[in-house]
């Protein structure tokens, strides 16, 4: 396929997407394409749930796969899409999606066509996705609310401004667990989090440990630590991030 014909064919899936956003939108799974200024264009499922018209603008859960990895892997494996519907958000799953300013364009679009809230926009990935995850949380806390980062490893600096809020959810026996013990006492470190309250607690039915710390600004830090669990979306992680975002919109 041809450059033009590429381009030709991204704008002709964006025309129709644009033509299924207006409020008597359908609901249910999409596959749209978004061009960027660079020539790229950003692929993405978008899961619309049930009377996307009605009860004014929704929140929106932005899902990262990681590597290997792709949208529809990340919608089956997490399963947002089922919460989406019983809460009523959006969830949209972009293809290898890294650039902190392509993802705000995301936003935007999605904010301009979707009847996406844009105080309640949140992100959340997994493995390379949660790594993608850490420095969105860096770039983009003025314009995301939340974040939640599922096996996730990162390095280096953390500082956020203005600060938000962000949960945690690691396996205790991914190979990654020193890396994410760094990622840990680093957002605690920038986020000036004070004494964590650690309870026992079960994801799903698995047994974990969860501590949660009050941060700067009034922001939080949440992290479970899963037994008997690898380099995993964990059952029962989706539940818990809904929960965690349903109550961080933005600041």
């Amino acid at each position: 396929m041809t450059g033009r014909l590429r381009e030709a064919v991204a704008a002709l899936v964006l025309v129709a997407g644009a033509g299924c956003t207006s409020p008597g939108a359908e609901p249910g799974d999409h596959r749209l394409a978004l061009p960027l200024p660079s020539g790229a264009t950003v692929v993405y499922l978008l899961h619309a749930p049930p009377g996307i018209a009605r009860h004014g603008r929704r929140p929106l859960v932005i899902a990262l796969h990681g590597v290997p990895g792709s949208p529809g892997q990340m919608a089956r494996t997490t399963d947002l899409s089922r919460l989406a519907d019983r809460h009523g958000f959006l969830v949209a799953y972009p293809e290898s999606l890294t650039d902190p300013a392509d993802v705000g364009r995301l936003v935007d679009h999605l904010v301009a066509h979707w009847r996406v809230d844009p105080h309640r926009v949140h992100v959340t990935g997994f493995s390379v996705g949660g790594a993608v995850t850490y420095t969105l949380a860096t770039e983009l806390s003025d314009r995301v609310a939340s974040f939640a980062v599922v096996s996730g490893p990162t390095t280096g600096d953390l500082d956020t401004d203005p600060p938000t809020s962000l949960l945690a959810i690691e396996g205790v026996r991914d190979d990654l667990m020193p890396t994410f013990h760094r990622a840990d006492a680093e957002w605690a470190r920038s986020a000036a989090c004070g004494t964590p309250d650690v309870t026992r607690v079960r994801l799903g039915r698995t047994p974990a440990v969860r501590s949660t710390a009050r941060c700067r600004a009034g922001t939080d830090h949440t992290v479970y630590r899963v037994a008997r669990t690898g380099h995993a979306w964990p059952p029962g992680a989706s539940d818990v991030v809904w929960d965690f975002f349903r109550a961080h919109p933005l600041r």
